[in-house]
């Protein structure tokens, strides 16, 4: 669904809008029986389920109004986010993940180390070459800081 790109041919705009609809119809449907199976109640108590149902809406949002005039197709993306149900079951792929975010949080007390070595080392730079630099031909130079 996020294939689209600027000047695409007709065929492949209509195979998109075909899958489009494919994809609403599938989803509605499972909505539709986790709904009667469950019961409201049940069914919205769940996060994922939630999260479902705002996707559905979302989709067939777009087939009441004008979708090309709306921001509505971009939502469509979300759509991918449901491969994090697969989380619930998979326990290896549940560790990953939690290795991954593991990893992400010290490569941000790295990055926020790098970001300030190079704030401290502008720093110095600015105080250091302030003044007025001059080319070989004795001339005032436009590159400094």
């Amino acid at each position: 669904m996020g294939s689209e790109f600027h000047g695409q041919p007709k065929w492949w705009t209509t195979v998109l809008e075909t899958t489009n609809h494919i994809f609403t119809v599938i989803f509605t449907a499972e909505m539709l029986l986790k709904l009667l199976a469950l019961g409201c109640i049940e069914y919205l108590g769940e996060a994922f389920n939630v999260f479902d149902f705002v996707v559905v809406i979302i989709g067939l949002s777009e087939y009441t109004g004008n979708s090309r005039a709306g921001g509505l197709s971009v939502l469509r993306g979300f759509r991918v986010l449901r491969v994090f149900k697969l989380l619930k079951k998979a326990k290896g792929l549940q560790m990953l993940v939690k290795t991954v975010l593991k990893a992400c949080a010290d490569a941000a007390t790295l990055g926020l180390l790098v970001l300030l070595f190079i704030s401290i080392n502008a720093l110095i730079g600015k105080q250091l070459f302030s003044g007025k630099i001059f080319d070989d031909d004795g001339k005032e130079s436009r590159l400094h800081f």
